[in-house]
């Protein structure tokens, strides 16, 4: 399963973006695209916890600048509910109600 993903911990309340500057804008979107990870993990690896996707047991990637760790807890994004949804073969409504 194939999952574009971004760490929970790191999601900034977008209520207090609402009125932010375009510069500042800008600069959360290039910091969220550097932490951007996609990750094929096996189904015993993952499992839901709070609405979140917690990783556990799964290989490092690497990359030009080191090695990024990609056991975690993770805030899902509308790519990775549709890949779930799809993998469980079930309306990715119904995945984000129950989530």
């Amino acid at each position: 399963m194939t999952m574009s993903i971004t760490r929970a911990e790191t999601i900034p309340d977008t209520g207090l973006l609402r009125n932010a500057e375009l510069t500042h804008l800008a600069e959360l979107l290039q910091d969220q695209q550097t932490r951007k990870l996609d990750v094929i993990v096996a189904p015993h690896t993952a499992r839901s916890l709070g609405g979140r996707l917690v990783i556990d047991g799964t290989e490092p990637v690497l990359s030009e600048s080191g090695a990024t760790s990609t056991a975690g807890t993770y805030q899902n994004n509308p790519v990775a509910l549709e890949g779930i949804a799809a993998k469980l073969d079930i309306p990715p409504r119904y995945l984000k109600r129950i989530l």
